[in-house]
């Protein structure tokens, strides 16, 4: 929904197209003139429709308007562009909920003149002859509103709908009660009768005036004629009539939308012919109930989760339920699938699933299950999922580790809509192919636009469009650059040219992005990021450090234990990081500089922040040896002091939270020991240890033992090297690997583990000092259960006895 908008200066302008978050408006009702007297949507656009009559009506709107406090307005003539069929049709589907929304719908009598001072009342009978009680559109503009008020032609006011009714319901013979707005007690054929004696410009127009009265929708077919249309809403009531039974079922079924952690942008630039295809392949179809799958494919900042998310926002009422799943591994799309079970109507899902706390695979492998099974029952059949950045291929020879199919998480029922976005082609053949390419000169002005308010058409700007080659990340960033800095179209030209040639004079290997041929994205991005550095190295120093940690969720409170550990840490530390973490303010003040330069964006609901995909590969890519050596302890630190343990009320949901973190951690990791043998080159803090540390307790609680055992090992290596063999933080990652061996089977291993931790133990803190330190204690009663799983009963007596009676000691008798 476009809106208008009065300035103090009385200038009228456009919102963006609005689909949600829609402000109170006013609304005009009136009845056209001649085509040339009305100003069109390219009239207000140009300035051109000041000269002409019907202006007047749309002056008068804005200023009743503004007279009741209100900014926006909405007038048919003007906030339609007539010229886009996709934008006409929704707009006369949307018509009768646009003015049932308004906060108040003036009407304009043209033909009605208010009385002069002296004369006796002769409005009444103009207002009962009236033109505008005979035609078809003004049926719905007297029924839908809540406040309906009419004026005069010199803009004086008559009444309202509520004072006026009994001469209202004289002149059109609808009950009172359907003019209140109630329709319910009437049948469709009774509201279609409300019709009969009004008349409309375009005969199909006496079907379309009735879509919101009767509630249907309907494609529109200008130049079918009156009796195909009127014909095709006949038999579009006939079918809903027979499914309505299904419909009613199915609502019970329904799930608000949420987009959570999706980053989503208010300034969407309409791409119709992709979103046209996503709704032929995915919208319900009433006739039959088979699956439908379609495939978002293209590079990756072309605009794929973009469209999904406009997509998804259009039509959320249309299904029942809308699931976005993050499919960038197997583990992050059963977490997706697994959330669903908190949202879902109670009673629906067996209560264990619900109550289910997900801190183990089985319990997410559960609960995924139990999801599965719901989106299979017969009668909820109209969901959607939304499978975003699925961009490994099991089939591919080269797939890395974690590749995974995605169809074992279809639903079975052959029902419902699936939508996948992917950057491989190869993924096309899961479901119908839709190709997002390069966005065409018209889309790639908007976007420039949309970020760079002083644009101006001219030679330099369309060199610059040529260079940007469609793209919309790149678009979106140089626009948000010239935008922050206000340089000119040549000297950004003169900035991308040299980034350009460096980039392209790299070597192979060096090479950053090198998924993408053009370099455009990789060249926009090295233009802004200079510039942040020169302003503000503390901003771009998080800018980098956040690519060792998940794209999507990124908080000030993520960074307040290893602020806090390394504030009373005996080692260096960088600089940056404390003056970036010590404040919330100074937070917001470094993320604020990425924002206007549009390398990050604010996570819609969480108060956090998320990144686009493809720069924050391109983040990580572009960091020097001794950044990542930084980045690497620094990330380690942040994350695995951030684990809540286990005793901590509701501990499982940051664990779930911090899980992606450690994963996109633990990834960086690999890669960069693949590198170059950093970790015999590049000191380990000590602070850097516990937070392995804690990674490890996190896989190791969530039940991802095999990642577990690399953080264990990782943080056992550096402790021996910091502290020694023998010392109690040492011993303790030992044992931990002892509980994570027996968890495993490795029994052998697991002895070896324990063996030396009690030993250590004893070695360290004496035997008397053993009797009474916790985690020794602990040691000895996972040496216990260990020698009775071997069958060792008299050696696992003799751990039990001596762990009961050094925990009495500890906590008191009363604890056995």
């Amino acid at each position: 929904m476009r809106l208008l908008q009065r300035n103090s200066h009385g200038d009228l302008t456009f919102t963006e197209d609005l689909h949600d978050g829609i402000p109170a408006y006013a609304i005009l009702s009136h009845t056209w003139g001649k085509d040339e007297e009305e100003v069109t949507f390219r009239d207000m656009k140009d300035g051109s429709g000041r000269g002409k009559k019907g202006y007047k009506k749309i002056k008068f709107c804005g200023e009743r308007a503004a007279h009741n406090g209100l900014q926006y307005f909405w007038v048919d003539t003007c906030c339609i562009d007539k010229t886009n069929n996709v934008e006409l049709t929704s707009a006369i589907n949307s018509m009768y909920r646009w003015y049932h929304g308004a906060a108040r719908c003036y009407v304009y009598l043209a033909d009605v003149h208010a009385d002069q001072p002296g004369e006796s009342s002769t409005w009444e009978e103009a207002f009962r002859k009236s033109r505008w009680f005979t035609r078809g559109w003004t049926l719905q503009e007297l029924i839908a509103p809540r406040s309906v008020e009419f004026f005069s032609v010199e803009g004086d006011w008559l009444g309202c709908k509520t004072s006026l009714e009994p001469l209202i319901h004289n002149v059109t013979k609808i009950p009172v009660q359907a003019l209140c707005g109630s329709l319910s007690e009437f049948s469709v054929e009774e509201r279609m009768t409300w019709v009969d004696m009004r008349i409309t410009k375009h005969g199909e127009d006496m079907a379309y005036c009735l879509l919101g009265i009767v509630n249907v929708s309907l494609a529109v077919i200008y130049g079918e004629g009156k009796a195909k249309a009127i014909a095709r809403l006949k038999r579009e009531l006939a079918l809903q009539s027979r499914i309505s039974v299904n419909e009613v079922e199915a609502q019970q079924y329904r799930v608000p939308l949420s987009l959570k952690s999706v980053p989503v942008i208010n300034k969407f630039v309409d791409r119709k012919e992709e979103l046209t295809a996503l709704g032929e392949h995915l919208l319900p179809a009433r006739e039959q109930g088979r699956r439908k799958v379609a495939v978002l494919h293209g590079l990756g900042g072309i605009g794929k989760t973009q469209l999904s998310v406009e997509f998804c926002r259009r039509h959320a009422d249309t299904f029942t339920a809308v699931f976005w799943l993050d499919g960038r591994s197997e583990d992050t799309l059963k977490q997706s699938l697994a959330a669903i079970a908190a949202r879902l109507p109670m009673g629906q899902l067996p209560e264990a699933s619900v109550n289910r706390k997900l801190t183990s695979e089985e319990d997410v492998d559960a609960t995924v299950n139990d999801v599965l099974i719901w989106l299979s029952i017969p009668a909820n059949s109209s969901w959607l999922l939304v499978f975003d950045n699925v961009d490994i291929d099991i089939n591919d020879p080269k797939a890395p580790p974690g590749a995974y199919d995605i169809q074992r998480f279809y639903p079975d029922a052959d029902h419902g809509s699936i939508l996948v976005t992917t950057r491989l082609n190869s993924l096309a053949q899961l479901g119908a192919p839709i190709k997002v390419a390069n966005v065409n000169r018209k889309q790639a002005l908007a976007i420039f636009r949309n970020g760079y308010e002083c644009f101006r058409e001219s030679p330099e700007s369309d060199r610059l469009l040529e260079k940007l080659d469609g793209l919309p990340l790149a678009l979106a960033q140089a626009a948000a650059y010239m935008s922050e800095t206000q340089c000119s179209f040549t000297e950004y030209i003169e900035l991308y040219d040299m980034e350009w040639n460096t980039w392209m004079n790299a070597n192979g290997d060096q090479r950053p992005v090198q998924a993408y041929v053009n370099g455009s994205l990789h060249t926009t991005w090295m233009v802004s990021y200079r510039a942040i550095r020169e302003r503000d190295k503390d901003a771009a120093n998080l800018l980098l450090l956040w690519s060792w940690l998940d794209y999507r969720d990124l908080w000030f409170e993520l960074f307040t234990p290893a602020h806090l550990r390394l504030a009373s840490a005996d080692e260096v530390v960088a600089e940056w990081f404390m003056l970036v973490t010590n404040s919330k303010p100074k937070f917001i003040e470094k993320t604020r500089l990425l924002l206007r330069y549009s390398l990050i964006d604010r996570a819609k609901n969480s108060g956090g922040y998320i990144i686009h995909p493809v720069v924050h590969e391109w983040a990580w890519q572009i960091q020097d040896e001794y950044q990542r050596g930084q980045n690497c302890q620094l990330a380690a630190t942040v994350v695995g002091l951030a684990v809540p343990p286990e005793s901590e009320k509701g501990f499982w949901v940051l664990q779930l939270r911090l899980l992606l973190h450690a994963d996109r951690y633990l990834k960086c990791l690999e890669i960069s020991d693949g590198i170059s043998d950093r970790r015999s080159r590049i000191g380990v803090g000590t602070t850097a240890l516990d937070g392995f540390y804690g990674l490890g307790n996190l896989y190791y609680t969530q039940g991802k033992l095999a990642e577990a055992e690399k953080m264990y090992q990782r943080a056992l290596e550096g402790k021996e090297k910091a502290w020694g063999p023998d010392h109690t933080s040492t011993l303790d990652t030992v044992n931990n690997l002892g509980n994570l061996y027996a968890d495993q089977g490795k029994l052998a291993e697991a002895e070896k583990m324990y063996q030396r931790a009690l030993e250590g133990y004893e070695k360290a803190l004496g035997p008397d000092g053993v009797k009474t330190f916790v985690p020794a204690l602990n040691n000895t009663y996972s040496y216990g259960m260990l020698f009775k799983r071997q069958g060792r009963s008299s050696d696992a007596i003799t751990m039990y006895t001596r762990a009961l009676r050094g925990y009495g000691i500890v906590f008191g008798t009363e604890y056995y």
